[in-house]
């Protein structure tokens, strides 16, 4: 006896393509998950956090002015050439002006008014005016920062500045080499990746604590000269303290 094949019919072309479509969503959904998990555990791998944020506590700078260098440290001449060179490549780069809004919240949260503080980078004294404004007393003339560091007469204020990017890191090593308690506005760069892992070797070799401070929104805008106009800059407030 012969059996009859049993005929299946074919399911219309609309649904098997609705089928697929779906099948594809959900496995790129799948596959987004999976690549956002893959990326948080390397960024936690690679970026180690950095010390806490946003609240500071007041700086006692009158205990600073017991800390007066005598003893005059010789910068490397090598370190000097190189950060001219920087210097020179960046010019353009590096001059963007600060402005009042940027200091602000740091100068209430560190309790700054009345305090005084040493520029390093004092230039034509626009910022120190700025920073008078806010009730900071400043210090600080048009000199070369090289000579006043490598001299035997080292300022004893607290350093506050927003120095030339190119050669931040030479900067920061003087600085404690010095043992100079600072605030300098420097790029997020500084604080993550090969600039943490900096941070973390310096902190070990010279001492001290240092913290990162967020600029947000407007505090992060500086002037361009020869733009002539506001630009956005990822920054943050290193504030290092011995």
């Amino acid at each position: 006896m012969k059996t009859r094949s049993r005929r299946t019919r074919n399911p219309p072309k609309r649904f098997i393509d609705e089928y697929n479509i779906i099948t594809v969503r959900k496995a790129v959904r799948k596959a987004t998950v999976r690549k956002a998990v893959r990326k948080a555990v390397r960024k936690a791998a690679v970026h180690p956090p950095v010390e806490p944020t946003y609240k500071i506590k007041p700086l006692n700078l009158p205990k600073m002015k017991n800390a007066i260098i005598k003893k005059r440290i010789p910068i490397p001449s090598e370190r000097i050439e190189k950060a001219n060179k920087k210097f020179l490549k960046n010019k353009v780069s590096d001059e963007y002006y600060t402005r009042q809004n940027t200091w602000e919240r740091f100068i209430n949260d560190a309790k700054l008014k009345g305090k005084t503080v040493y520029e390093p980078f004092y230039g034509d004294g626009s910022s120190a005016v700025m920073l008078k404004k806010m009730g900071v007393n400043v210090v600080g003339e048009n000199k070369d920062f090289w000579k006043v560091f490598a001299g035997s007469n080292i300022p004893s204020e607290f350093i506050m500045s927003n120095p030339p990017f190119s050669f931040k890191w030479e900067i920061i090593k003087t600085m404690l080499e010095r043992k100079r308690s600072f605030a300098f506005i420097l790029s997020w760069q500084t604080f993550y990746r090969s600039g943490a892992k900096k941070l973390k070797e310096l902190k070990e070799k010279y001492g001290g604590t240092y913290c990162r401070y967020i600029l947000k929104g407007n505090e992060c805008k500086f002037y361009n000269p020869d733009k002539k106009e506001m630009v956005a800059i990822g920054t943050s407030i290193l504030l290092w303290q011995f």
